[in-house]
């Protein structure tokens, strides 16, 4: 039957209605998976004509179904409402939780976050957003036209576009598993969360295209923290060409007593983005942690929320997500806080040596001893050169910007 409406013009759907479950049992990690390929409804499309509708959901959706969820704040309804419906589901914050708030739970006791901290970081989440639609042009070779795809951004507040954010970009492979995001921060309200872009079937190619497309039409005085792992490094690689002043990157000091010998030991003098590795991960969830603790009110996004109540011990007691959860929103916001905590070049961004100053001694107190923190964090301490950490950031701000040379 679906043929024929198609065939005819005529609306047809597959609809599913369901509440939250758990997403840690199988019912709800199946529910929770379809809900993760499908792309987010935007009130846009009641204007859109049907192509522009059918290719949105091409480009954004793994499995051709659309994502709608209304909170009842976005509903209108009010808190005496909300008071009401507690007091019938006899106070059961579980099933509050599930039933009222459309919040997905879990069975399991090993996250990383009691269920105390979880609840406080909920009650600051902000439910009232807008959509931003951002058309990326791409020539398709093989058509030989010009095709326009939308991809949709979840604004907590609208973009000022002469304003420098500051946006972590964690970069997946469109596969339909882990998501490609872009987590756009505010640098003057401790690096609050104030839009976000989420999508798992977008290859880099799109991806790159979309940065490129946001930066110089949106916000052309960003700064974008990308990921240089894997599928990043492509990211990377096609936007030095286009965008190159809105890439954050770091230094690289050459060993001389390894290179003096061996010329092809040597390398370039920057790096373009953000290494995720065993070092810098336990630093970022450091810095999670001290945020959770002191300033628990920058967490106002839902999706930077999920990741954060998805995070679990595993059995070596490294820190990561669930099965049926993901951490790519939360992998993108904490990119830019490792950066702005301990990247080597991050003065020449902040504009401010004194906040580099600032952050030197928070690191020093963080991770304790001289040695200690060299092991962690400077590359040129690995390599065998002994340079304090304080000395390499002094070159660093009085070193010219290759890129103006």
């Amino acid at each position: 039957m679906s043929e024929l409406a198609e065939r005819d013009g005529r609306p047809h759907a597959k609809i599913i209605s369901t509440t939250p479950s758990n997403v840690d049992v199988p019912s709800g990690a199946a529910c929770m998976q379809l809900i993760d390929g499908a792309c987010v409804f935007v009130e846009d499309m009641y204007d859109w004509p049907r192509e522009k509708i059918k290719t949105y959901i091409e480009a954004n959706s793994s499995n051709d179904f659309i994502y709608i969820k209304y909170t009842w704040q976005q509903l209108g309804l009010t808190q005496e409402w909300y008071d009401k419906q507690c007091r019938s589901l006899l106070n059961d914050r579980l099933v509050i939780r599930r039933e009222v708030d459309l919040e997905w739970t879990k069975s399991s006791d090993n996250s990383v976050f009691e269920e105390e901290t979880l609840d406080l970081l909920y009650s600051y989440i902000n439910f009232v957003t807008s959509t931003l639609i951002v058309e990326v042009k791409k020539y398709v070779e093989s058509m030989e036209e010009i095709r326009v795809i939308p991809y949709s951004f979840k604004l907590l507040e609208p973009l000022q576009k002469d304003k420098v954010y500051f946006i972590g970009c964690d970069v997946g492979g469109g596969l339909g598993k882990d998501s490609s995001t872009m987590v756009i921060t505010d640098p003057d309200r401790a690096f609050k969360v104030v839009g976000v872009f989420k999508n798992n079937t977008i290859n880099i190619n799109n991806f790159a295209l979309l940065i490129e497309t946001f930066i110089k039409k949106h916000s052309p005085n960003s700064i974008l923290f990308i990921e240089n792992n894997s599928y990043g490094k492509g990211v990377i690689d096609i936007l030095i060409d286009r965008i190159p002043k809105s890439l954050y990157y770091e230094y690289n000091i050459p060993d001389k007593d390894k290179t003096k010998s061996n010329p092809s030991k040597v390398t370039s003098s920057i790096t373009y983005g953000i290494s995720t590795n065993s070092a810098s991960r336990a630093l970022m969830f450091d810095l999670l942690r001290e945020i959770i603790e002191d300033t628990p009110t920058v967490i106002q996004n839902e999706e930077l929320y999920a990741d954060i109540k998805g995070l679990v011990y595993s059995k070596n007691g490294k820190i990561e997500h669930g099965l049926a959860t993901h951490d790519d929103v939360l992998m993108g916001w904490l990119m830019v806080l490792y950066s702005v905590r301990f990247g080597n070049n991050i003065g020449k961004f902040m504009r401010s040596v004194a906040d580099v100053k600032k952050n030197l001694s928070t690191l020093v107190a963080m991770t304790g001893s001289i040695e200690a923190r060299n092991a962690a964090i400077d590359p040129v301490y690995n390599k065998g050169v002994n340079i304090p950490f304080k000395d390499l950031i002094g070159a660093m701000l009085e070193t010219e910007d290759p890129t103006e040379a």
